[in-house]
């Protein structure tokens, strides 16, 4: 059996050892290769600590008093986006937007003041002149009105106070530019001035209180009082014989503080270009349209120092609300406690706005 056995290895040894006579294809000959091509790797060590190149950075790394300088010469809005850039350049734009606003602030205060103090001169000046006119408002008779509409073709004095009437109150969009004669009395003296209704009558009781200097009767040449027209009567007498019209008459003591500044404004050209509207004429036409014309007077006086008034008060409170809003604004962007928040263009136009 030994024997047998050493027959069978030699036999075997012999065929391993036959080599191929042909090779039949290149991957033959590779497999049988008893070279071994191994690809070269990367310790473990290296391959966990290696990283790519970084990019190179888009802001150069300038010393902090350079980078000052340079965001002093940038707009706000460029500035706050630059402090999305780094906290360097957070830290440093938010010192340049804090001094900036801290001298807007500086002059608003100073405004503020001055503000205050002119709302508050003017409030102990002209306020007990308010009381005086709408005194005048408060004995609104319905027997003026009901004696004006029985007229059927009243003087030409009488329908334009009564117009008067008719334009404080507000008109229908169809009535406001009504069609008009040429030959209108009040046309024709278009171009004639005469004094004023202040100045008309030193007894009158009506001007017995000056008006701020701003509030004066607005000039006929404005544009969009030269084209007005006059309403015809037959429209003047349908709109005050409503019932609404005649509830707004006799409450005018409170309407008159929503009466519109542009409704002033043509009732007061209309009274300007009347040559004959004045307290002793009207007095000796028509003793009703004598005290129609008391009451258009009051409520021009009185609207006109009101609308004063509110303008005065309205640009104090515009100060103190931009104060507010410069205010929040330097506290949401220069907080470093947390992300610099993207400034829109609703807090620049409010707060941030480059003079």
């Amino acid at each position: 059996m030994a024997v047998a056995a050493s027959t069978a290895n030699n036999n075997l040894l012999v065929v391993q050892q036959i080599p191929l006579a042909k090779p039949s294809s290149a991957l033959h000959q590779k497999l049988c290769s008893k070279k071994s091509v191994l690809r070269p790797t990367t310790p473990a060590s290296l391959r966990s600590t290696t990283t790519r190149p970084k990019h190179p950075t888009l802001f150069p790394r300038l010393p902090n008093e350079l980078l000052l300088v340079l965001l002093e010469t940038m707009p706000t809005t460029q500035i706050c986006t630059m402090r999305r850039v780094s906290k360097t350049y957070a830290a440093l734009g938010s010192l340049v937007i804090a001094k900036r606003i801290e001298e807007q602030l500086q002059e608003l205060a100073v405004k503020d003041v001055e503000l205050r103090a002119a709302l508050a001169a003017a409030q102990a000046e002209f306020g007990l002149h308010l009381d005086h006119y709408k005194q005048f408002l408060r004995g609104v008779t319905p027997s003026d009105l009901t004696e004006a509409l029985w007229y059927s073709n009243p003087p030409e004095e009488l329908r334009a106070i009564c117009e008067c009437l008719c334009r404080l109150k507000g008109l229908p969009p169809a009535a406001a530019a009504p069609a008009a004669p040429a030959t209108s009395l009040r046309r024709r003296n278009a171009t004639t001035t005469t004094t004023a209704l202040r100045s008309s009558s030193s007894s009158s009781s009506v001007h017995a209180s000056p008006r701020p200097s701003s509030a004066t009767l607005s000039s006929p040449s404005s544009a969009g009082l030269t084209s007005l027209q006059p309403l015809p009567w037959s429209q003047i007498k349908k709109h005050m014989g409503r019932y609404e019209f005649k509830t707004w008459l006799l409450n005018l003591q409170s309407n008159v503080d929503h009466i519109p500044h542009s409704s002033i404004r043509v009732v007061e050209h209309i009274i300007m270009i009347a040559p004959d509207i004045n307290y002793d004429h009207v007095r000796d036409v028509s003793l009703a349209g004598y005290r129609l014309l008391i009451l258009v007077a009051a409520c021009l006086q009185y609207a006109n120092i009101n609308h004063d008034l509110k303008a005065k008060a309205a640009a104090a409170t515009k100060v103190q609300r931009t104060m507010e809003n410069y205010k929040r604004f330097v506290a949401e962007t220069t907080a470093l406690d947390k992300p610099p928040v993207l400034v829109t263009d609703e807090m620049i136009a409010l707060a941030a706005e480059e003079n």
